[in-house]
């Protein structure tokens, strides 16, 4: 029984996680396109949080790689609106 809920919450975390990279990504291109102006901070945000949650639901789940990617990515988007 202890089995079959693991792998519930590992394919409930998938699902999820699917969910946010989709989020992330488009805020990514969105991004891209204004290449050479400013970081638009709204976009910036919306991909902080979504790296934040993909991070604290990673940590949730003993990911510990993608929590400490998640948290160098943060720390880059953090970078990123101070410049």
């Amino acid at each position: 029984m202890e089995e079959k809920k693991k792998e519930e919450s590992h394919l409930e975390f998938i699902a999820e996680a699917e969910e946010i990279i989709e989020l992330i990504s488009k805020n990514l291109i969105t991004l891209e396109k204004s290449q050479g102006k400013p970081p638009q901070p709204d976009v910036v945000n919306a991909i902080f949080r979504g790296v934040h949650t993909l991070k604290g639901i990673a940590g949730m789940m003993g990911f510990n790689n993608i929590t400490e990617f998640s948290h160098t990515l943060e720390n880059l988007l953090d970078f990123s609106l101070r410049v």
